[in-house]
């Protein structure tokens, strides 16, 4: 019994070594695998679950069809990988976007700037509904702002800008922090093995 008992929790141990990940590596979100292939320069919705997130009010476009333009031309002065860029919709004034996520992860940074004129940029970072993080970034038409935040544990992002039109959005670097879910086995296993070695000193009392 006591050789079936430590092979069992050898076993376990091997398992929980094998299945336990470490902290994924870096992703580089640049939105330019997103076919925007014949929208205009309003965009395209970026597809529900691309790269793990969820976006809000976030757009996929292209931003030559901003070269050039007074209103949005910021949109191609942003850019940083080609060929898409991501832009945060304006409703008046106010312009705003949302990341979710099922799963916390960590938001490392990524460049932001303006579509129309120099603005402040304001980024939120929420776990549970609770604000986490919260910081503010001058943010120009001219070109992008490459923003660092290193922001872990965080399940929800909001940005949001009282003025210079859409925020534009490229190269976001983000890191997952995942939850092992062999844990719970483990932990399932090992009151078994308890079980079986109380039962194991009745038998022998």
């Amino acid at each position: 019994m006591e050789i079936l008992m430590a092979k069992f929790l050898t076993l376990l141990v091997a398992i929980l070594f094998l299945c336990v990940p470490s902290r994924a590596n870096a992703t580089l979100v640049t939105f330019d695998d997103i076919n925007v292939y014949g929208t205009s320069n309003v965009g395209f919705e970026i597809p529900f679950g691309y790269n793990g997130l969820i976006f809000t009010n976030i757009y996929a476009m292209d931003p030559r069809l901003c070269e050039g333009s007074p209103y949005c031309g910021g949109s191609y002065n942003g850019r940083v990988s080609p060929s898409n860029i991501a832009s945060a919709r304006s409703y008046g004034s106010f312009s705003y976007g949302e990341i979710n996520s099922f799963v916390p992860f960590t938001l490392n940074g990524g460049a932001f700037s303006a579509s129309y004129m120099d603005t402040e940029l304001v980024i939120v970072g929420y776990l549970d509904n609770v604000v986490i993080y919260n910081d503010t970034f001058a943010i120009s038409a001219a070109g992008p702002t490459f923003v660092t935040l290193n922001w872990s544990n965080i399940d929800r992002v909001f940005i949001s800008s009282n003025n210079g039109g859409s925020i534009v959005i490229d190269n976001l670097m983000i890191n997952e922090v995942p939850i092992p879910a062999v844990l719970p086995l483990f932990g399932g296993g090992l009151m078994a093995l308890g079980g079986l070695r109380l039962v194991g000193r009745k038998r022998k009392a």
